[in-house]
């Protein structure tokens, strides 16, 4: 489900509401992925190919309670399951602004709100405070170089990392 995201849709310095945008989406996904250039054939209830990333029965375009859901078991590092909005990015490999604005484009939603200057968050220090070093050595003492039968060790390996390619100084705790 799609949530109002901390930028929302900045366009221009504009910002477009997430929630409403989503609201006015509601039911009509079908025929908006149609007008963004997404064919028929990949919005029924039934395997087929994924428009993102291909393959020949890798997606289902199941539409629950008309939020444009669907499923893709393509893998990679896009989204595998989510809302319309989340299929668009999938789909066009863009960010959340971009999806939002291409939607609200289709919907002819126009009315955007001034954008607020993003919230400044604290740096974080780049080293750890000295009330902390203690700790941190203990830890540190503490760990156990990887032996290429530890549990570490088959757990990397068993992700195809070979053991050659290790720092010496990896270590698990």
């Amino acid at each position: 489900m799609t949530t109002n995201h901390p930028h929302d849709g900045a366009r221009d310095g504009l910002r477009l509401e997430s929630a409403t945008v989503m609201a006015a989406a509601r039911h009509q996904w079908p025929a908006l992925l149609t007008r963004l250039g997404i064919a028929d054939r990949h919005l029924r209830r039934q395997h087929g190919p994924c428009p993102g990333c291909g393959g020949h029965d890798r997606f289902r375009f199941d539409n629950r309670d008309g939020r444009g859901t669907w499923i893709c078991s393509g893998g990679g590092a896009d989204p595998l399951a989510g809302d319309g909005l989340a299929l668009v990015r999938h789909v066009f490999g863009c960010g959340f602004a971009e999806a939002l604005g291409l939607v609200a484009g289709v919907l002819g939603i126009t009315g955007a709100s001034p954008c607020p200057p993003p919230a400044t968050r604290p740096v974080a220090p780049s080293r750890p405070p000295v009330s902390r070093l203690p700790s941190i050595l203990r830890q540190w003492g503490e760990a156990l170089p990887l032996t290429g039968t530890c549990p570490a060790s088959r757990y990397l390996t068993g992700r195809g990392l070979a053991l050659e390619n290790w720092p010496a100084d990896l270590r698990c705790h």
